[in-house]
């Protein structure tokens, strides 16, 4: 009996010892290799996805001036400062407080207005700079909208006049409804608080990132987080060089102290490069202690799987059984505060929904749909191509915009009288071509578009 439980003892042996060569002949010459290329495309991804996020960042901006800049308060101010400054004062005013990244936000008319005026912004400068020999047609902010007309643009990184920061301007022109210049809208961002703005790379704890824009015969940190682990002294000339002949790529190099993973891509909206760096013994760290790791487990599921043959069968059988209950009940008891948790913070998140949004989107919602009016009765003497339908949509939305609007706020009391204009001349305009065509069918329709023209005007309307 004894020499018989000794065979097959040494048989076991035998087993676990061919089983932990083979062990590490795999890891060594495929699970290295497999996890170390897994390591850096997902570092690559993450990479790529902070860019992302970039583009986001700016793209929501830009889509918002963009709104912005079809406001007929913007685009009236400079005809009648005296009725329309302190209303466009306060919409620059709301969408700061909005897009809380924006550090000015202010419009450029061509020319001063109240003869000192240069221009109107949100904080108010416009009294600091009246004094002064600054001239917007002549900031890099001004000449690019000019020039990229009518499309949305953004500056290298410059130093701000009046607080002496490094910012970035984002410019478009601002053009009236007979498409007449009126002026230059912009938006700035301090450079200090891009960081913040955006999403942080928490991918990887290991690795650190770097955005770097290449001006002239320099180069500028747009950003270098403070908890970066490597510095930004790694990045050499010669390094920064090889980076800029690709729009994107990875590659390894080495230093006197150790070997880099390198990972960067370019940022389309602003030129950056956004460049994420990872010491390569993370890769060696964290595959070797995923292959001990595994080799431990193996082992002790081999010796916990022989003594328990062996010896004490039916007590291991229900320990295990205990400890497994107990296990399940620790993972369905976080998974249960989890749950709450992730619903608790969805319900705070629901409280941040704020009343300054939704009045400026109101007003952006109005313009946006007088706009499509505009578009669907430009050729509104031709009444084969109207689109009755589409303009009866259109319509039925401005009465429901329309009786959204708040008139305690200021903004929305002009806006109610931009629109009432609008729809005056809108019903005018149907009148005269119901007059002059003779088809009843024709007609009719434009009957019915001058009664519920007529009906959203006597909603709330103020002669």
């Amino acid at each position: 009996m004894l020499k018989s439980l000794n065979n097959k003892m040494l048989k076991v042996i035998a087993y676990v010892l061919i089983a932990l060569f083979l062990i590490v002949n795999i890891y060594r010459y495929t699970y290295q290799n497999i996890l170390t290329n897994n390591y850096t495309e997902t570092f690559d991804r993450s990479v790529k996805q902070y860019n992302l996020s970039i583009t986001d960042f700016f793209s929501n901006l830009e889509s918002a001036a963009e709104m912005l800049s079809k406001n007929e308060l913007i685009q009236y101010v400079s005809d009648e400062p005296e009725r329309y400054y302190d209303s466009t004062l306060e919409l620059l005013k709301n969408f700061y407080q909005v897009y809380d990244s924006t550090a000015f936000a202010y419009f450029t008319p061509e020319n001063k207005i109240f003869g000192t005026k240069k221009l109107i912004s949100w904080p108010d400068t416009s009294e600091t700079l009246s004094s002064t020999t600054w001239e917007a047609k002549q900031r890099p902010w001004y000449i690019n909208a000019i020039n990229a007309a009518p499309d949305f643009v953004w500056t290298k990184p410059y130093i701000d006049t009046t607080t002496n920061k490094h910012v970035i301007t984002g410019s478009k022109t601002v053009t009236d409804k007979e498409n007449a210049f009126k002026g230059v809208l912009a938006i700035d961002i301090y450079l200090d608080d891009l960081s913040d703005l955006i999403h942080h790379f928490e991918t990887y704890n290991e690795g650190s990132i770097f955005i770097l824009l290449k001006m002239d015969d320099d180069h500028l940190f747009i950003m270098d987080n403070l908890d970066n682990s490597i510095p930004k002294s790694l990045l050499s000339d010669d390094l920064i060089t090889q980076i800029y002949q690709a729009d994107a790529s990875s590659f390894s190099f080495e230093n006197n102290s150790s070997r880099y993973y390198v990972s960067y891509v370019t940022n389309p909206t602003t030129g950056w490069k956004i460049i994420g760096i990872m010491d390569n013994d993370k890769f060696s760290r964290a595959t070797t202690s995923l292959f001990i790791n595994l080799l431990a487990g193996i082992t002790a599921i081999l010796i916990i799987s022989f003594v328990s043959i062996v010896y004490i069968k039916k007590q291991i059988g229900s320990t295990i059984q205990t400890l497994s209950g107990s296990i399940l009940a620790t993972e369905e008891q976080q998974v249960s505060q989890t749950a709450t948790f992730s619903w608790n913070k969805l319900e705070s998140e629901d409280l941040l929904l704020d009343d300054t949004t939704i009045h400026i989107n109101l007003l952006f919602h109005i313009e946006a749909e007088k706009e499509n009016i505009r578009l669907l009765t430009k050729d509104i003497f031709s009444v084969e191509s109207l689109d009755i339908n589409a303009i009866q949509h259109s319509l039925r939305k401005l009465s429901e915009y329309k009786g959204a609007l708040n008139l305690s706020l200021k903004s929305h009391e002009i806006q109610r009288d931009s629109l009432n204009h609008f729809l005056l001349e809108l019903r005018a305009s149907i009148e005269t071509l119901r007059l002059e065509q003779g088809a009843l069918r024709e007609g009719t329709e434009l009957n019915h578009l001058e009664n519920l023209i007529s009906s959203i005007l006597a909603n709330n309307f103020d002669a």
